[in-house]
């Protein structure tokens, strides 16, 4: 029994090297490494290399893993390489003091809760990442900014849930489906940037979203007349108070009901495409 609790100590924080500070797991016959957890938490401003060298060997840093960098309460930024092109399963979970993060144009994966609930200020997530996963930035309290570039398809459920500060993002026309609650609780988003008239028309909000969708076969079949009911649903069905909203050019009807309520609402841009406004369509918009 001695002996057994001696193996589990040693194997707690199990990594393959050390080196300047950053644990790694090594794939040696491919010279790649992980970044991965070890003896002492991160903290400061941690930079990760593309390369190092270890015994006559040089590997190429090209993931950041599981838990990586959780609960590193004093790390402050990160600065992570283009090598890199995948990062773990709440790689920085809690880590409240990260205000700074790089997300390189290299990344291709980026697993679910990857960002929970750490302390970053604004993001820019590159095309090359073809979804945003589950509880990516869930609790991201200091989150006042998101960019997503063209080339991400999906954003799933509570994605950005719980991001308070959080009053502008960007979404791109290459979007097809946004997932239960990715935005619920967001109460500051007051600007939302959808690039594409076509691609809003088109977009697949899934549960509860498709219940306010009209009785359609097919997608082809919605009329522009859906926009602004989706538009409304999003931002102030799941918790949030729109202040300014803009709706663009070729929407052509403003349904019944679609923004009843927006208790904050204070300025409205329509635009002359626009034909009719539905009953009670800013109701008790005061």
């Amino acid at each position: 029994m001695v002996a057994l609790g001696v193996l589990l100590s040693v194997n707690a924080n199990a990594y393959d090297v050390e080196v300047d500070g950053i644990y790694y797991n090594l794939v040696k016959k491919a010279k790649q490494a992980e970044v991965t957890s070890g003896d002492s938490k991160y903290k400061g401003d941690v930079v990760i290399p593309e390369s190092f060298s270890y015994d006559g060997v040089t590997y190429a840093v090209t993931s950041i893993g599981e838990k990586a960098f959780e609960y590193c309460s004093d790390l402050t930024s990160m600065s992570i390489p283009e090598s890199v092109t995948s990062i773990g399963k709440e790689a920085f979970r809690g880590s409240s003091s990260l205000t700074s993060v790089n997300i390189p144009n290299s990344l291709t994966e980026m697993d679910d809760g990857a960002f929970y609930g750490c302390g970053i200020t604004s993001v820019s997530i590159p095309g090359s990442v073809s979804f945003i996963a589950s509880d990516a930035f869930n609790r991201c309290k200091n989150l006042t900014s998101v960019t997503i570039s063209d080339g991400v398809t999906k954003i799933y459920s509570c994605a950005f849930y719980g991001c308070v500060n959080l009053y502008s993002i960007y979404i791109p026309k290459t979007i097809e489906d946004i997932y239960k609650d990715a935005f619920n609780g967001c109460k500051t988003l007051t600007s939302v940037n959808i690039s594409s008239l076509e691609n809003w028309c088109n977009i697949s909000f899934h549960e509860p979203y498709n219940t306010l969708l009209p009785t359609t076969t097919t997608y082809e079949h919605i009329s522009y007349s859906a926009n602004p009911l989706i538009y409304a649903h999003i931002l102030y069905l799941e918790g949030n108070e729109v202040t300014e909203l803009n709706i663009p050019e070729g929407v052509t009807s403003i349904s019944s009901g679609a923004f009843y309520g927006c208790s904050g609402l204070t300025s409205v841009t329509i635009p002359n495409s626009v034909t009719s406004i539905g009953w009670d369509a800013f109701a008790r918009c005061i």
